[in-house]
């Protein structure tokens, strides 16, 4: 026992030694020799489990695991390895003792490796498990006859061995079964584990910070870049939390009602919210949101794009496009103040003189209240405002910007009318923006009728949700080719243009859910058409 206990110990020790050697000499090889090196690896552990342990008898049969090794091999590393280390097994066996063997190879060796082949090209996905109990039972059948004695004490199955044969070949299919059921599975886990770390390492790149949510809001998965919005060093803090606890008043209704939308299923739209940061910095975002399936339950992936810097931008283009406003009705302003102001000089004259001044005192009053909303207008589009929806309406405001550029259009023979076509109701929104939109479209209507003619405005209901309005010319038109481009920054077709309030009126009427449309024809004028 001691003696096979050395044996055995010496075996090992010469394996280690084969073994090293064969690493050293393996990397210093080219890669097209490495399976050379593969084989002389396997061939040697072969030969160790050949020394080291003993077929068993049974029934007059020798059972020899020992062979299980080229199964193993034959099923993970295919032809190219288990091949050259089959036959130089099988050389060493007969090596070993002699051409008696020959039998027992065919059965010991050659079986499992090549039923291992058969299993690594995927040969056995055929035998599923209804075929798998099949060939068990008629396995059973065949081994029963092993113990059925004919009347001359001889037994036909045992004689030609096909029970030891189809014994063999139900454990090496069941064990392929096992092993490729492990094999598989192991690849699956390892194909999902660098799936998903390929998909973190996508996420973590991804500016645009994602978040998976309940309906009521609770966070269950957060991006890296979910951490640095919400001004959390470490983003997995968010798990757990409401995102519910990241906004204000008017933002959060605003995601609830997001929430129930997405969740029935129906098309989702880009939503404006204001977060609150720990550093108390608002910051605006844009928001969209997907229904799915995570961790086997409903949520719900939302999408927050950081747009501060844009509203800033945005907010610094229009205040640009206020001053060059500014510049171009100066003219009309000029006129509009110097009439009033005649008026005033005129009276005053007449007063000074010792005149009936009564009479003067409510026309002076009027033509100073004049004075006041032509200023009043100046200043409204001259320096910033808090950006508030009231309920207003849109004929009122027409009308307002239409009083003050009368006089330019005068000057250049332009009528300008206003016409309402149904009931307007009033609409929440913001004044001066809206101001804002109707002086550049008609400023840019009196602009494009340098021979004057009419310009007439048309206000109804679209539907009962909806306002249209309508401003057309009789001017110059534009070419179909250019109106795509009409709204980008800096585009123009003015001479002394800056491009810049077409961009700005776009901005407006998107931030009001509306929709501004353009169609015109060289040489018959433009008609534009806001939708609110």
């Amino acid at each position: 026992m001691f003696t096979h206990f050395l044996d055995n110990l010496a075996n090992i020790l010469f394996l280690y030694l084969i073994l090293n050697q064969i690493d050293e000499l393996e990397d210093r090889a080219s890669p097209k020799r490495r399976t050379l090196f593969d084989v002389l690896r396997i061939f040697s552990i072969s030969i160790l489990v050949i020394l080291m342990f003993e077929s068993f008898l049974y029934d007059g049969y020798f059972f020899d695991l020992r062979m299980l090794p080229l199964f193993i091999l034959s099923f993970l590393r295919g032809y190219r390895i288990a091949i050259p280390v089959l036959i130089l097994v099988a050389s060493y066996r007969i090596f070993l003792s002699g051409a008696g063997m020959i039998p027992g190879i065919l059965f010991g060796v050659a079986a499992p490796t090549i039923i291992g082949l058969i299993g690594y090209s995927g040969g056995l996905d055929f035998f599923n498990r209804k075929h798998f109990y099949s060939l068990f039972i008629l396995n059973w059948i065949v081994s029963f006859g092993t113990v059925l004695i004919l009347p001359n004490g001889s037994n036909i199955m045992r004689e030609i061995g096909l029970s030891h044969f189809l014994t063999y070949l139900m454990a090496g299919i069941g064990l392929h079964k096992l092993l490729a059921d492990q094999f598989h599975r192991k690849l699956a886990d390892i194909a999902l584990r660098e799936a998903e770390e390929q998909l973190e390492n996508i996420i973590s790149i991804i500016p645009d910070a994602l978040l998976v949510v309940r309906k009521n809001g609770e966070i269950l998965y957060a991006s890296p870049s979910a951490g640095y919005l919400f001004s959390t060093s470490d983003h997995h803090r968010l798990l757990g939390l409401s995102i519910l606890e990241k906004l204000n008043e008017e933002s959060k209704t605003s995601l609830l009602k997001k929430l129930e939308e997405i969740e029935a299923g129906k098309e989702p739209e880009l939503e404006e919210l204001l977060i609150k940061r720990e550093e108390g910095t608002p910051h605006f975002v844009e928001m969209n949101g997907r229904a799915i399936h995570y961790q086997g339950g409903q949520a719900i992936l939302l999408v927050f794009r950081d747009i501060t810097e844009r509203k800033k931008t945005e907010e610094e283009i229009r205040n640009l496009d206020k001053l060059s406003m500014v510049g171009q009705l100066a003219a009309g302003i000029a006129h509009e103040i110097r009439n009033p102001l005649t008026s005033l000089k005129g009276f005053l004259q007449l007063m000074e003189e010792g005149g009936e001044t009564k009479e003067y005192i409510p026309i002076m009053l009027a033509e100073l209240e004049r004075i006041n909303l032509v200023t009043s207008e100046l200043l409204l589009l001259s320096k910033p405002q808090m950006v508030q929806y009231r309920k207003q309406d849109i004929v009122v405001l027409l009308s307002e910007v239409i009083s003050l550029l009368r006089t330019e259009g005068n000057l250049k023979g332009i009528e300008i009318s206003l016409k309402t076509l149904s009931s307007v109701e009033p609409m929440y929104c913001e004044a001066n923006q809206l101001k804002q939109v109707f002086i550049n479209l008609i400023k840019n209507a009196i602009d494009a009728t340098p021979h004057g003619g009419n310009i007439h405005i048309i206000v109804e209901m679209a539907n009962k949700d909806m306002i249209r309005v309508s401003i057309r010319d009789e001017g110059i038109g534009i070419a179909p080719e250019l109106l795509p481009r009409l709204g980008k920054p800096f585009y123009t077709t003015k001479e002394k243009g800056t491009g810049l309030g077409l961009t700005v009126c776009f901005q407006i009427v998107r931030a009001h859910r509306g929709e501004l449309l353009f169609e015109s024809e060289p040489g018959k004028g433009t008609t534009v058409t806001i939708l609110l």
